[in-house]
C-alpha cells in the first residue's frame, strides 16, 4: 500500500513538471479580431417601414508577446502589436453606401495570468491586464466632413474570463483568450496645429464577439 501511495505521489509530481513553473519563460506570436454587424427595422405605427443593415465592423491586431513565469503557475508577460480597424460612420445616401474610419497604431500590453490544470497538458488561465494605444485614424470623406486625419492614445483594462492554453510539446503551446471585460478610455485628436479641437470616449464592455490567439514558444 505504501508503494502504490509513493507511485502516486511521485506521478503527481512527475505531471507537476509539465506544467507552468518557476523561471520558464516563452516567446509568443498573436493575432486578435472582432466582428460586429447590426440591422435596424424601422417601424411607422407596427408597421415596418424601412430596413438598414449596418455594414461589417472589424478589428485585427499582430503582436508578440514575451513571459516569464515569476512562480509555478504565475505569468507575466509584456506584448507588443500594431492593431487595425475599418468601421462604418456615416450613410452617405439613400443608395446604402457608407463612409468609413479607420486605425492603424501601436499597442503595448503588460498581463498576468494564473495557471490551472484541468487535464494533462490543457490549463484554464484567466488573464488581467492593460494595454495602452497609440496611432492614426482616418476618416472618409462624406456629406459631413471632408477627408480627415486624427491622432488616438488611450488605455484600456481589461479580464480575459476564458483564457486557454494547451501544451502540444515541451517546447510549443497554444493559447485562446475571449469572454473579455474592458474598460477603456480614448482621446482623438484632429491633425490641426491651428487647433486643440477634439473628443473623448469612455466605453465598458462584456465581448464574447472577439478572440486572440497565440502560439507560444517555450525557452
Amino acid at each position: 500500500m505504501k508503494r502504490i501511495i509513493l507511485i502516486f505521489i511521485l506521478l503527481l509530481g512527475s505531471m507537476g513538471l509539465t506544467a507552468q513553473n518557476r523561471g520558464e519563460r516563452y516567446l509568443a506570436g498573436t493575432i486578435s479580431t472582432s466582428l460586429d454587424y447590426q440591422h435596424f427595422d424601422y417601424y411607422n405605427d407596427k408597421s415596418l417601414s424601412s430596413q438598414s443593415i449596418l455594414p461589417l465592423t472589424t478589428a485585427v491586431g499582430l503582436g508578440v508577446e514575451w513571459g516569464f513565469f515569476v512562480a509555478d503557475r504565475l505569468r507575466l508577460s509584456l506584448g507588443f502589436g500594431i492593431p487595425f480597424s475599418s468601421s462604418p460612420s456615416t450613410l452617405m445616401n439613400q443608395t446604402g453606401q457608407w463612409s468609413y474610419s479607420s486605425t492603424i497604431g501601436i499597442q503595448v500590453n503588460p498581463n498576468v495570468a494564473y495557471y490551472l490544470e484541468l487535464a494533462d497538458k490543457f490549463f484554464y488561465c484567466p488573464e488581467i491586464g492593460a494595454a495602452f494605444d497609440f496611432g492614426k485614424l482616418f476618416q472618409e470623406k462624406n456629406a459631413l466632413t471632408n477627408d480627415n486625419k486624427s491622432t488616438y492614445s488611450g488605455w484600456t483594462a481589461y479580464a480575459h474570463l476564458l483564457s486557454f492554453e494547451y501544451r502540444i510539446s515541451p517546447k510549443v503551446a497554444l493559447g485562446i483568450g475571449s469572454g473579455t471585460v474592458r474598460y477603456s478610455y480614448v482621446k482623438v485628436k484632429k491633425d490641426d496645429p491651428k487647433t486643440d479641437s477634439h473628443y473623448v470616449t469612455r466605453q465598458f464592455k462584456f465581448e464574447l464577439n472577439s478572440a486572440a490567439l497565440l502560439v507560444r514558444f517555450y525557452l
